[in-house]
């Protein structure tokens, strides 16, 4: 990845990536569709991922389901959406 701030030429700097990709859209889904089949009567979320809040309140609105939420943050502030 190109270091900060760009210079010319650029400099580079190596950098392992950890991020996730589609495990939200995955957990809504599956969410969604076992409240539609009603598999459950309660679901715990953990997470402070702001794309769940939608989901989440179609499940409760439509399904009326109870969810619970943890949120895994140490430091910072949880999601105001969730």
């Amino acid at each position: 990845m190109p270091k900060a701030p760009f210079s010319n030429p650029p400099k580079f700097t190596r950098i392992f990536k950890t991020e996730e990709k589609g495990s939200d859209v995955n957990l809504a889904v599956h969410l969604l569709n076992d409240a539609w089949l009603n598999k459950y009567e309660c679901a715990v979320i953990i997470s402070n991922d702001s794309d769940l809040a939608e989901p989440l309140r179609l499940i409760k609105q439509q399904n009326g389901k109870k969810i619970g939420l943890i949120s895994p943050l140490i430091q910072g502030h949880p999601s105001r959406e969730l």
